[in-house]
């Protein structure tokens, strides 16, 4: 048991149903909030949970104002695999002391019992997990994304099978057949671990969600499992959110000592996407102290998004914003970047004006981009923008507002990894990464990059890395991009970023750089791998370097 939960497991103690515990959380809750209260304990217990009929989420909270929510250590269990907390437009609001987990796993175990030349798999279902039946295996979207865990460590061996005609048949009570899908890496007696989705009804993504609260507090939520087939929305995700801060929150594998039921083998997997999601917000967030692992995507994304530009007239736009809703505002300033990646100055919003749907044609343009699936036809909704200055901006360029992509974060003494992708994937500003250990992702530990095809921004300015532990991961500390033309990102990109005082290992280079002005990556201590192919050290389209 680690630190984190140690402190966490004596601060919560034991699940099970304590004295003086209410019938149901929600309701009383809702009616605490009814009657003005302002301090709201809820009595320790374990709470078995059913959102009512018509409902996607258990419990939602809107427009609260300087109210503390203490739950008191309780553990909140779901019946059905959906959302557990959604907050909406709250401020000063504070919430604490909460476990949430689902009694129908949203994610099965399978040991692998034969493996054929072409790596299909037939599989039995561990004693204690979920037997998905058809339904939940028609589509990969609902079993995303299948992963291979070793027999003898427990550890991610195979990241995720997926795509290439991948597909789950059901051959018995408690067997199946894998077929298909990319990397296909996996022995007899290795664990086949695959995403289950609730069927029953309709669900909303994501564990813990929030949208447009500010300064709020969360303290000691700790999670251990998430639903299924909803999006890339995880553990916990803020969307449009200023300024709230994270402390000793978890995304982390249930220990067995706390499991819900008894199992033949421990679960091996916590969330199943993103453990953190801060998307779009005017002031990032803070997390101090927190644990993302074992799940299945990045542990933390911080971004904004991109609006494709369609036409220019002049200092006049016609954009087209990812999912179709407009993230720029009149008196934003912007980020410009060509679809070969030229980085322009930045300019102001006088003015933006509805402009009706997109056309069949610009959707035809936008498909051509070589975008993620679905994002092209997201950019539904057509926009007029006017800026302050004269930018040549042709289409396929993107513009984005330095308001909203998370400015201002802090990432400070937390741990992460053991998961598929990154550890963290930066696409603010003004930002300290600070004194935290990042092991065994896939990717890189630490990545500040664009991504053009995920049509997520900006360029990085003014971030701090330092003191931090990166070891046995993908890569160690990359600061780069990916533009339209996926060329490497232009000098002008990222602007004034401080890596020292960190500590990298297990990977070549230690720490990459393309596309920057102003860096500094001294007193760093890299240890290269006894095959590395590269010094410590990688820098293309980089001036103003201090070492």
């Amino acid at each position: 048991m680690n630190a984190f939960f140690a402190a966490a497991a004596a601060a919560f103690g034991a699940a099970s149903c304590a004295f003086g515990a209410v019938e149901d959380p929600v309701e009383y809750i809702r009616g605490e909030i009814a009657a003005g209260r302002r301090e709201i304990k809820v009595p320790k217990a374990r709470y078995m949970l059913t959102p009512k009929e018509g409902e996607t989420c258990y419990l939602e909270l809107k427009g609260l104002n300087g109210v503390t929510i203490d739950f008191s250590g309780s553990e909140l269990v779901g019946k059905v695999k959906t959302r557990m907390l959604t907050l909406v437009a709250c401020t000063n609001l504070t919430l604490r002391n909460v476990m949430i987990d689902y009694a129908d796993l949203p994610f099965t175990q399978a040991r692998i019992e034969k493996a054929d030349a072409e790596g299909n798999w037939d599989v039995r279902v561990i004693d204690g997990y979920p037997r998905p039946g058809e339904t939940e295996l028609m589509r990969d979207g609902d079993f995303w994304p299948v992963q291979v865990y070793d027999a003898e460590t427990l550890e991610l061996k195979n990241p995720m099978r997926y795509q290439k005609n991948i597909a789950i048949t059901r051959t018995g009570e408690d067997t199946y057949r894998i077929t298909g899908g990319g990397n296909r890496k996996g022995e007899v007696g290795d664990i086949a671990v695959w995403s289950v989705k609730e069927m029953s009804r309709k669900i909303s993504g994501g564990a813990f969600v929030s949208h447009n609260c500010k300064g709020c507090t969360f303290e000691n939520i700790v999670i251990f499992s998430t639903p299924a087939g909803s999006g890339f929305s995880g553990g916990i995700s803020e969307f449009a959110a200023d300024g709230n801060r994270y402390v000793r929150c978890a995304l982390m594998r249930c220990p067995p000592q706390r499991d819900l039921a008894q199992r033949a083998l421990r679960r091996l997997r916590s969330g199943n996407h993103d453990a953190f999601n801060s998307r779009e917000s005017y002031k990032g967030p803070t997390l101090e102290r927190c644990i993302f692992q074992y799940h299945c995507d990045d542990c933390v994304n911080i971004s904004g998004r991109y609006a494709f530009v369609v036409e220019q007239k002049e200092r006049t736009l016609r954009i087209a914003p990812y999912v179709g809703k407009v993230m720029i505002a009149p008196g934003d300033t912007c980020q410009l970047m060509t679809f070969d990646g030229k980085c322009l100055p930045d300019a102001k919003v006088v003015s933006v004006k509805d402009a009706g749907p997109t056309t069949d044609a610009e959707r035809k343009l936008f498909e051509s981009y070589n975008l993620w699936p679905g994002i092209a036809a997201s950019a539904r909704e057509a926009f007029t923008v006017e800026l302050d200055a004269d930018r040549e901006l042709p289409p396929g360029s993107v513009i984005i507002s330095n308001q909203r992509m998370g400015n201002g974060f802090v990432i400070r003494d937390c741990k992460m990894g053991h998961n598929r992708a990154r550890g963290l994937l930066i696409k603010a500003s003004d930002g300290l990464i600070e004194g935290n250990l990042l092991e065994g992702s896939e990717g890189h530990g630490i990545q500040i990059a664009l991504e053009y095809g995920w049509m997520e921004g900006g360029c990085s300015k003014n971030i701090v890395v330092k003191d931090n532990v990166v070891r046995g991961n993908g890569g160690g500390i990359m600061v780069a991009g990916q533009n339209g033309a996926r060329k490497p990102m232009p000098t002008d990109s990222h602007r004034n970023i401080t890596i020292t005082g960190n500590k990298i290992s297990g990977s070549a280079p230690g720490i990459a750089v393309v596309g920057c002005t102003g860096l500094d990556v001294g007193g760093n201590i890299v240890e290269l791998p006894a095959d590395a192919k590269s010094g410590a050290t990688a820098l293309v389209n980089v001036a103003d370097v201090r070492k």
